[in-house]
Parts: C-alpha cells; structure tokens; sequence
C-alpha cells in the first residue's frame, strides 16, 4: 500500500481498509476488501475518500470526503454501488478542523458520530444541533450532549447504556 490508511473494519466475513492509498499493481485505491490475505476492489469510484467507517444494522457510515464537489466532506452511507450524503451540511464549531467528523461508533442499537460538529442540515433540510456528540437510532437523529467544546469530541466508549467521551470541554450540560 502507498499512502495512508485511516481505518480497518469487519464487514460481513472481510476486512474493509479506507483512506487515501493506492495498491501497487492493481487499480484499487482508497477503499478495498480483504478476504483470506487477497486484496480486491470494493468500488471502482475513485472521487470519493472514504474516512472512519463502520457498520450498522447492516449499512456501512463513514464520513466522506467527494473530491468531485470541492473536497466536500460528509457523514454518508454505503447504497451498494456509491456513497450517498446523509448530511446536507455540516457545521464544525471549531472552524480550523479539515473534517469535522472525527469518528463514528455503532453498537446493535445506535449509531454515533463525534467530532467538532455544531450542527448539521440533514439531507431532508431538518437542523439538528450537533453538540459533537449525535446518535441516530436508525430513524432519527438525537444530540447527546448540551456542551461548548473547544476543539470537539476526540474519543468515544461505550459500554453498555454509558457513552464516555474525551475532548477538550469549556462546559458540558450546562
């Protein structure tokens, strides 16, 4: 691989690494499967860079980056042949951040985005605050957290019905 690998992930019974490489002597780049040591395509697309990626309830997320639309950068979900924008717009609170979202967290109920988000449009036009912290059941969206960060959330656990998340805080709920 030449370039820089952003993330690994389990998806069905193979490996998906994303980010913004090439694979010497294939045409692959910025997304590929692996499955028992072989590499191969996942999408032939090459003007879409995807980032932190996960799953949910069967649907891959991750934030994207469409290099064909000015380096727009947005949550987006996998619809089997490319990646569609969940997000209409996307509001950092902390404008100095390239890409706002910082990771992007599921657990068999919910689906979580964190980073330096303020607020973001969602493709349907509804506003949402963001909160750097928002949860989405697999219907709606909900913010987590009432806060000021400084520079957003960095990290996020769960464990069980508890969300930790590190960051740099000025307040938090309230």
């Amino acid at each position: 691989i030449t370039g820089y690998v952003f993330e690994i992930t389990r998806f069905g019974n193979e490996l998906l690494v994303s980010g913004n490489f090439r694979i010497k002597g294939t045409p692959i780049r910025n997304l590929a499967r692996l499955n028992n040591g072989q590499w191969s395509e996942f999408s032939s697309d090459t003007t879409m860079l995807p980032g932190v990626i996960t799953e949910y309830k069967g649907v891959l997320y991750s934030y994207v980056r469409f290099v064909d639309k000015k380096n727009y950068v947005t949550l987006s979900r996998w619809a089997g042949n490319s990646w569609v924008p969940i997000f209409k717009t996307l509001y950092p609170a902390y404008t100095d951040y390239r890409i706002p979202i910082q990771g992007i967290t599921a657990t068999n109920d919910y689906l979580y985005v964190i980073g330096s988000i303020d607020s973001v449009e969602l493709s349907s036009g509804k506003m949402i605050k963001g909160g750097s912290l928002l949860r989405f059941d697999g219907k709606s969206w909900m913010t987590m957290i009432d806060s000021n960060f400084s520079n957003g959330v960095n990290e996020i656990a769960v464990e069980g019905n508890d969300i930790y998340v590190a960051g740099e805080f000025s307040s938090i709920q309230g």
